[in-house]
């Protein structure tokens, strides 16, 4: 069965949320986090997260996407907050 345009169009590919290891210390530093804090949260052992940091281990599409999620949802101190 094939997915007609409208549908394809709302289940686009979750690639753009692949995160590389570079990406990832990024994102666990603007969070406050540790790497062992980072893997604690994300329910891995500390080795896994640390295999994350390296590059040495694939970070999975949904912890990527997960922690992309927590960021933009982070609350920011007043005065950080963009003005139009």
């Amino acid at each position: 069965m094939r997915l007609n345009s409208r549908l394809r169009a709302r289940h686009k590919p979750r690639h753009h949320w692949l995160m590389d290891a570079n990406r990832y210390r990024q994102v666990i530093a603007a969070l406050g986090l540790s790497q062992n804090a980072a893997a604690r949260l994300l329910g891995v052992n500390e080795r896994t997260g640390r295999r994350y940091a390296d590059g040495s281990l694939p970070i999975p599409a949904d912890v990527g996407e997960w922690l992309e999620l927590i960021l933009r949802t982070k609350p920011r101190p007043p005065g950080e907050y963009e003005h139009d």
